[in-house]
């Protein structure tokens, strides 16, 4: 069947002066119903497309436009979500808006209302998403967020990362730990309660805070005298610590290199300590001779020594001869700290020592040495006792001298004659008998 218009209609408008009407039609409406329509296109009897008497245009199909299309009121689906505005393929190039343009989703459930220079977003109790980020026109171009009208929190994910200007500063999460992987973190105001971050500058009391392995930079003076309580600083002249108490300066001063157990600290000067190395055994602390400081030296009153020519009751103290002998050395009374020691009537000292003794002798006279059996010398006489020509006299040779530490000793005696076993003295079979006596001080 050939392809015939119904009407084919024809016209020539050749006056650009002149505005043509191709078809037109003026209905007078005294009286119509509501559904009345200028035209009506159907086809197989269903609408296709209608003009009613109000101008509401309906198209079943797509309307298309090469140009421009303009509307004097709102251009609508035929119901609700019932056509959308471009297709796939056939999208708009650009969306216009005026002043105070809104876009409404599902009867208010999201908008977004235009107003001069602003866009409000509103509804969408779910909130937002994107699948990409949102970023600002350019570098440094907006803020998230103003004064006035800040963010109420902020959400991210494990490992997030804040980054700032290019990486300068890096704050990264990983599980239970925010690192600053670049840059400095400054806290400039001082916190207000124990749990407040410790600033650099700030007055802040710590509270329970444990510091491992801190390193601590005091203020430094030539005079440092601070009063206010628990102040330290330290004193670069006299290299100590200064502290307050709340009303004065209490000083603390460092221990003297190589001190050890025993020492004793003194002063030197106003701040200044050293120490006095521990003595020995038996030893007294004195003031030295130029009344500075303290020295050791050997204690006064009792003998740090003394040994005896002790032999049982009844027994004579030895023979005694024309030519000096060893005078028996056999007992150990006193030996204050170990300092001496008896090997076959022979004595040597581990310290240096002065000594003195007393050695009688039972005929007119009697005269004693100290002998350094180790070196071969004579170290001192003793003196010479003389007694009374009469029968029954006891003579008695006394001496001292000093005994250096390390070195073997005796004491030997010469007689004015022989006398056989009880030269060196007479028994008085009364108990222990006692004759010849060495008594000693030490004096280092």
């Amino acid at each position: 069947m050939p392809n015939t218009p119904l009407s084919a209609l024809t016209t020539l408008w050749n006056n650009a002066g002149t505005v043509f009407n191709a078809i037109k039609m003026n209905v007078t409406n005294s009286a119509s119903a509501a559904g009345s329509k200028i035209i009506t296109l159907q086809v197989g009897g269903t609408d296709k497309f209608t003009v009613d008497k109000d101008g509401n245009v309906v198209a079943a199909g797509t309307v298309s436009s090469a140009g421009a299309f303009t509307s004097g009121g709102a251009v609508l689906p035929p119901s609700n979500d019932g056509g959308a505005l471009g297709a796939s393929g056939f999208a708009f190039s650009d969306l216009f808006l005026a002043s105070g343009g809104v876009i409404n989703w599902a009867a208010a459930d999201v908008t977004i209302t235009h107003s001069p220079n602003l866009l409000a977003f509103a509804g969408a109790s779910s909130g937002y998403s994107f699948d990409a980020a949102v970023k600002p026109s350019a570098n440094d171009a907006a803020a998230l967020g103003v004064s006035g009208t800040a963010w109420a929190d902020l959400f991210l994910a494990s490992g997030a990362v804040i980054n700032f200007a290019a990486a300068n500063v890096v704050m990264t999460h990983s599980n239970g730990v925010l690192t600053l992987g670049t840059g400095d973190l400054r806290v400039t105001t001082p916190g207000t309660n124990s749990e407040s971050v410790v600033t650099i500058s700030g007055t802040q009391t710590l509270t329970g805070k444990t510091l491992t392995q801190p390193v601590l930079t005091l203020k430094q003076g030539a005079t440092a005298t601070p009063t206010a309580e628990g102040v330290i600083e330290w004193d670069t002249d006299d290299d100590v610590l200064a502290v307050g108490d709340g009303a004065a300066t209490k000083l603390f001063l460092p221990a003297p290199a190589s001190t050890a157990a025993g020492d004793i600290e003194y002063y030197t000067a106003a701040k200044v300590k050293t120490r006095l190395a521990k003595g020995t055994a038996g030893q007294a602390l004195k003031t030295n001779s130029g009344a500075t400081a303290p020295e050791w030296a050997a204690a006064s009153g009792a003998p740090d020594i003394v040994l005896e020519n002790q032999q049982t009751s009844g027994t004579g103290g030895g023979s005694l001869s024309v030519t000096m002998a060893q005078v028996p050395i056999n007992t150990e009374v006193r030996d204050n700290g170990g300092i001496i020691s008896i090997s076959a009537n022979r004595f040597t000292p581990t310290v240096n020592m002065w000594i003195e003794w007393s050695q009688p002798g039972y005929l007119r006279g009697i005269k004693t040495q100290i002998y350094d059996v180790t070196n071969t010398a004579v170290v001192a006489w003793g003196s010479y006792g003389v007694a009374d020509s009469g029968p029954n006299t006891t003579s008695l040779s006394t001496g001292g001298c000093l005994l250096t530490g390390g070195v073997q000793y005796e004491m030997r005696a010469q007689g004015s004659g022989p006398q056989a076993t009880t030269g060196l003295g007479v028994p008085s079979s009364m108990g222990t008998e006692v004759y010849g006596r060495i008594v000693g001080w030490r004096t280092t």
